[in-house]
């Protein structure tokens, strides 16, 4: 692998976050389209190493982008593996006759991403989806999680002034991060534990959520995959704070739809 070009043609947010966070940390450099029209016109234009092609995109849907690209002259050679929530047999076998270089069902787990772009990039036929059993364990019930407020001494509408929430369970690490953004004008609200930091980005809908890992009732991996099913809240930035720094645990932040990284100790 060297930076090859994977052109993403998918017009599901999250769906296209989770590739392009999981492409991009394994050093692929990633296009983005969401229509079927932007990516035929994107694959001419960027001449990518390989297409994952949405099928059900609105408008031009993954079929039909796919007949327009293996139609054109620069742009027939280009591998192209299919992306799809429908796994019966009758659509496999539509999405093979019809030339697709491969497919694999949603959600699609981490590392079979990860190995489906490679097996694409060679043309591999290897192509049979797995499905991802989703973990669906029901919250620890906790009594009073502690949720605390602190704003910005700023005589400015809530609206121009971002709202950060703090998710950790030791004292002076939240009261560090506290002063660090209370400087910067920031509000703050803090919440000591996974249970109560889901409970705030309900009540207070945070532009921004500094999340630990490293929680006794909730992890920080698991409030992460439970605000990326919320529905209002699903595309909030999450930063995960933690004194992990190893590559697996990177990893296993970006399955669970973390933005970013920020190391403990914070100077």
């Amino acid at each position: 692998m060297s930076g090859e070009r994977i052109l993403v043609v998918e017009d599901n947010e999250r769906n296209m976050k989770f590739v392009r966070d999981v492409l991009q940390f394994k050093g692929y450099q990633v296009v983005e389209a969401v229509t079927g029209e932007e990516g035929v016109r994107l694959a001419s234009e960027v001449d990518p190493d390989l297409i994952l092609m949405d099928i059900q995109l609105p408008g031009m849907n993954g079929f039909e982008a796919f007949e327009q690209i293996r139609n054109g002259e620069s742009t027939r050679h280009i591998p192209i593996i299919a992306l799809t929530a429908s796994v019966s047999a009758s659509d496999q076998d539509r999405i093979l006759k019809a030339g697709f270089d491969g497919f694999e069902a949603k959600p699609v787990a981490l590392q079979r991403l990860v190995d489906v772009v490679a097996n694409g990039l060679v043309i591999s036929d290897t192509t049979e989806p797995v499905a991802r059993a989703k973990d669906e364990a029901p919250i620890k019930e906790h009594s009073a999680p502690l949720v605390t407020e602190q704003r910005a001494e700023v005589k400015e509408p809530h609206d121009s002034v971002p709202t950060i929430l703090v998710v950790d369970d030791t004292p002076q690490n939240v009261k560090l991060l506290v002063e660090i953004l209370k400087a910067q004008k920031y509000n703050v609200v803090t919440a000591d534990g996974g249970a109560a930091g889901l409970q705030a980005v309900e009540t207070h809908a945070p532009d921004l959520i500094l999340l630990d890992i490293m929680m006794p009732d909730i992890d920080g991996y698991e409030v992460c995959r439970r605000i990326r099913e919320m529905e209002t809240h699903h595309l909030t930035p999450v930063v995960m704070v933690t004194a992990l720094d190893g590559k697996d645990e990177r990893v296993k932040g970006i399955e669970s739809g973390a933005d970013d990284f920020l190391n403990k100790p914070i100077v």
